[in-house]
């Protein structure tokens, strides 16, 4: 299967997926829900298992948003869906670095992907800090890693993209599902990109922080039906039925969420344009220095196609021969 051509940050986020037709699946990948092991695995899967780039940066095929519950009938489209609470915290631990870590994915320990925020966050911020400045930050502005979950599982008519939600906190059950639909075996992957840190998530959280994340997320933890404490015998959600879906459509937090894709979807419109206009404004700045240039040629072809440029050329010859000489 070949590769698609390369791809805007507002295609990535509007469309955000993996499409493998050999296999007969989409992926809906999330960050912070072991998209980077599944998108590792996934390579081989299309036999690109030397490539040695950023993982996040191999440009995999996907499918158009609008297509995706119209052209794909017969096709798995999945998601894995991660407790919110246990989400941040990996967020956190893998985005803030201590005051001053500075190489290729850091500056002064905030990751660079987070410097659009100006000094909302730093180097060193404890995790309550970082916690009130996610919070600050509507779905339509924010970081994908911590964006809401359904935010990324829904068109922007509200209907579910993935016909299949496993979870990460029982992921073996989802990579069975997974491979008895498929085919394809992902049951030896090895978790890539694992958190530094191996202090229970539960342990970062006073009450008021565990409210303030239960309103945030408020979609993902009523949709998803999580709750603060790790569950001992996690239901799964599997395959997507009649009831889920009515659930969704019933939910009070689709509306803002679908406000917030549409804020998106608007911004994105006025870069493209500003991107346009900018475009615009060089090329005629080119244009205009192409016609000054040619008006200048004109000029001079002009005089040198002239009857008194002609008529004293071997003036101009005698002249330049006396300038040699002298």
């Amino acid at each position: 299967m070949g590769k698609n051509k390369k791809i805007t940050r507002e295609d990535y986020n509007l469309n955000r997926n993996i499409l493998i037709d050999d296999y007969k699946f989409i992926y809906f990948f999330i960050p912070k829900n072991g998209c980077t092991t599944f998108k590792k695995h996934l390579l081989n899967s299309i036999g690109e298992e030397n490539y040695l780039g950023p993982i996040h940066k191999f440009n995999f095929s996907f499918a158009p948003i609008e297509q995706v519950n119209v052209g794909y009938p017969n096709y798995m489209k999945f998601a894995i869906v991660r407790n919110p609470w246990s989400r941040l915290v990996s967020c956190y631990n893998n985005k803030i670095r201590s005051l001053g870590f500075t190489n290729g994915f850091f500056l002064n320990g905030v990751h660079r992907g987070f410097r659009r925020f100006g000094e909302l966050f730093y180097g060193d911020m404890p995790f309550n800090e970082f916690v009130d400045a996610v919070c600050s930050i509507p779905d339509s502005k924010a970081d994908g890693h911590f964006i809401s979950q359904l935010y990324w599982l829904t068109d922007f008519s509200g209907e579910l993209l993935p016909n299949y939600i496993g979870r990460l906190e029982n992921l073996d059950i989802a990579i069975e599902d997974i491979h008895q639909k498929t085919g394809l075996s992902l049951y030896n992957m090895e978790h890539k990109n694992k958190s530094r840190i191996s202090t229970p998530y539960t342990e970062y959280y006073d009450e008021n922080l565990k409210e303030k994340v239960r309103e945030k997320f408020a979609v993902d933890i009523e949709v998803f039906g999580y709750e603060f404490e790790p569950y001992v015998d996690i239901t799964q959600i599997g395959f997507v039925d009649d009831a889920f879906r009515e659930r969704l459509a019933k939910s009070k937090y689709l509306l803002p969420i679908l406000k917030e894709k549409c804020a998106e979807l608007e911004m994105n419109h006025k870069k493209e344009r500003g991107r346009k206009n900018e475009r615009i404004a060089v090329l005629e700045e080119k244009l205009a220095s192409s016609n000054k240039n040619l008006t200048e040629l004109q000029a001079i072809a002009n005089i040198e196609n002239s009857f008194s440029w002609k008529i004293t050329a071997p003036m101009r010859r005698v002249a330049s021969f006396l300038k040699i000489k002298s």
